[in-house]
Formats: C-alpha cells, sequence, structure tokens
C-alpha cells in the first residue's frame, strides 16, 4: 500500500468526462494515475483522497491503493478502515450494494459505530465530512472494485455522483492494468495458494508486527494468527517469518513497499 504526494488539490465544477476518459486511458504508470487523479478527475469529482480496493477471486479485498496529497492513513489503519469487516468500509460498502449505484455518506453516521479498537482509526477521518463510493461488479454480483473518495471541504452533489457511473469503470480497468504491470497487484491465484488472509498477515509481519499486534489490527484471536503463521510457512516451505517475507516478496506474494 502506497501513497503517492503532491499539491492539494482545488474544488472544481464537473468536467467533460470524455475529455478525462481519453486522457485516463492513455496511462501506464501509476504515478501518471495519480497525477491524472489530482488532475482531470479533480475537476469531474472534487476530493481530498481516493482509496481504491481490488478484490481477489475469493472475494476477499487484495490490495489497497491510497490516492492523496498527504499520507492521510498509515498502512495499519487502511487495514482497519477498508479490509476490516468492522470498519467504516464495511457500512460504505453495504450502503454501495444496497443502492447499486454511487452514494455518498455523512462519515458522521458512521464513526459512532465503530468498535473501540477503531479509535486510531477514527481519528485518521477527522480531516474528513463525506465519503463518496462506487465500484465495479462481477458477473456474481460481488464487487471486484471498489473507489471510496474522502471529502472535506470540497463540495459534491448529485451531479458529480453520477459522472462516477460512466468514469469508475475505466477507472477499475486503467489501474488493475497498472498495477499488473508494475508488479504491484498481489496475485489473484499464486503457486502457493497462500489466501487473502494470510497475505494480510504477511504484510503484516513485514511491516514488524507482532502476533498480538496483528491480532488486534485485523481483529483476530491471537491462536488463529498463529495458526495463519503456521499455514504460511507451510506454504512457503520456510522455518521463521524473515525466510516467509523474503520468499513472499520474491514471488509479489506482498506489496514490497
Amino acid at each position: 500500500m502506497e501513497t503517492l504526494e503532491t499539491d492539494m488539490p482545488g474544488t472544481h465544477a464537473p468536467g467533460n468526462p470524455l475529455h478525462a476518459i481519453e486522457a485516463l486511458l492513455k496511462i501506464s504508470r501509476r504515478p501518471h494515475f495519480f497525477q491524472w487523479a489530482q488532475g482531470e478527475l479533480q475537476v469531474l469529482f472534487p476530493h481530498e483522497a481516493l482509496i481504491c480496493c481490488l478484490y481477489g477471486r475469493d472475494g476477499a479485498c487484495a490490495t489497497v491503493q491510497q490516492f492523496a496529497w498527504r499520507p492521510y492513513f498509515s498502512d495499519d489503519v487502511l487495514y482497519q478502515l477498508f479490509r476490516s469487516q468492522h470498519g467504516v468500509f464495511a457500512d460504505l460498502l453495504a450502503t454501495w450494494r444496497s443502492a447499486e449505484k454511487p452514494v455518498q455518506l455523512a462519515l458522521a453516521e458512521i464513526t459512532p459505530r465503530l468498535r473501540m479498537q477503531d479509535g486510531l482509526a477514527v481519528a485518521s477521518l477527522t480531516a474528513f465530512t463525506r465519503a463518496s463510493i462506487h465500484g465495479v461488479r462481477g458477473h456474481d454480483g460481488n464487487a471486484v472494485s471498489v473507489f471510496v473518495f474522502l471529502n472535506g471541504a470540497a463540495i459534491v452533489d448529485e451531479q458529480h455522483l453520477k459522472l462516477l457511473e460512466l468514469v469508475v469503470p475505466h477507472m477499475h480497468g486503467v489501474l488493475v492494468r497498472v498495477l499488473q504491470d508494475e508488479n504491484k497487484l498481489l496475485p489473484l491465484a499464486s503457486a502457493f495458494s497462500i489466501t487473502a488472509r494470510e497475505r494480510d498477515v504477511l504484510q503484516l509481519i513485514r511491516s514488524g508486527k507482532t502476533n498480538a499486534e496483528i491480532a488486534q489490527i485485523l481483529y483476530l484471536s491471537p491462536f488463529t494468527v498463529k495458526n495463519h503463521i503456521k499455514h504460511i510457512f507451510k506454504k512457503l516451505n520456510t522455518t521463521s517469518r524473515s525466510q516467509a517475507v523474503a520468499v513472499a516478496l520474491a514471488h509479489g506474494l506482498i506489496d514490497s513497499a
């Protein structure tokens, strides 16, 4: 999970979506996607931060990408907010699935319902007042990607939301292609049969987290975390945490940055 930085985005009225899509389809690298998100996309849909969640074949979030003018969220908070079943994202996703169209929610309606363990995650949202969400569904109706636009002072109305229906499918296609080309998209099915939850554990091991910390971040029991690590060692044919991380990095199973 990474954050690229640039100048703070401004607030604009909706622009020409065809021009923005044309520029989007020419993108071949992630920094260019970021520049597009802070340029043409800002004109169409003003936002302070963009969070993109891409899903694997098992239906779990395979990777989270953060595009913002400054790093609002640490890796731990991103896990809590956007990969946990108990986070802010769970409420946003449920609302979007029910509406079947782009939706916007006031964060004040969501944060009071978070668990006590989410205190750090709630604090990280103080810069924002609203969240808009739209995504792409697969043939089975489940989400294959979801894009969350976080706003503070920027004004977003129904016209802006309608533009997301046109633009988000193209954002999905380009971002998946770019991340695959740069080997930053976690494999949808690895030769090691590592599950999405095991990748979560591996990523946190790489960040230096203890079993207890991993359990708290992922809302698992320490015993479950220990079992996940045991399975990881067996699948990767390793005997230590450092070896497991090295093998996972070598085969692109976890993010390298």
